[in-house]
This record gives structure tokens, C-alpha cells and sequence, in this order.
């Protein structure tokens, strides 16, 4: 893994560390400070626009292919973050609904342990 990318994830991953410390002292605000973390969706912003002009496109062949690589990357997008947002939406509504902390605690200690290997 080269240094930059391990950089970029060490800073997203202090960012995931701080919403559920914060969601923990705040839980009726949790699903609030878990939406701060779709900030680093925003890099993907250009490559969509691509893709949407493609298929608003006058030419047919590039509507197709637009339409086409729109499926596989919405398909890709939801594969990837779906999982990861529903764990955080229900953990979320744990700490909201019940104050069922378990679920945050874990992730925590996962965030910890991943942070320590990455800055190691």
C-alpha cells in the first residue's frame, strides 16, 4: 500500500472514530454526525457527471455505454457502501431507541485497532 493511500484512509478513519465517539456521548444524534461521513463520497462527484453526461448524450452509442457504466458503478457504489451504511443506520438507531451502546462500542475498538496499524 503506498503512503498515500495509507494517509488517506488513516484520515478517514479518524474521522469514523470521532462521529461514534460523538454519537456515543450524543445518541439521539447519532444518525446526524454518521451523515458527516458521506463527505468523502464527494471525490466520486466528477467521475458521476461523466457518466451522466454520456447519457444525456445526442449519440446513441454513448448513451448506451453511459447508461451502461451508470449501472455498473451505481451497482459497485451500493454493493460497497450499502453494507456499511446499514450497519451504521442500525447501530445508529441502537443508540438512539434503546441506548444500546454494544454495537458502537465494537466498532470503536475495531476503528482503534485498525488506526494503530496504519500510523504504526
Amino acid at each position: 500500500m503506498t503512503p498515500f493511500w495509507k494517509r488517506i484512509q488513516a484520515i478517514v478513519t479518524r474521522h469514523e472514530l470521532w462521529a461514534w465517539r460523538i454519537a456515543r456521548q450524543y445518541p439521539l444524534l447519532a444518525v446526524f454526525i454518521m451523515a458527516t461521513l458521506w463527505i468523502w463520497v464527494a471525490p466520486l462527484l466528477p467521475a458521476l457527471a461523466a457518466v451522466m453526461a454520456m447519457s444525456f448524450s445526442e449519440h446513441g452509442f454513448l448513451v448506451i455505454i453511459g447508461t451502461t457504466l451508470g449501472l455498473i458503478c451505481a451497482a459497485l457504489f451500493f454493493a460497497t457502501f450499502g453494507i456499511w451504511f446499514f450497519k451504521c443506520y442500525f447501530a445508529c438507531v441502537g443508540l438512539m431507541l434503546k441506548g444500546n451502546s454494544r454495537i458502537a462500542d465494537a466498532r470503536i475498538r475495531i476503528l482503534i485497532e485498525r488506526l494503530s496499524g496504519l500510523t504504526a
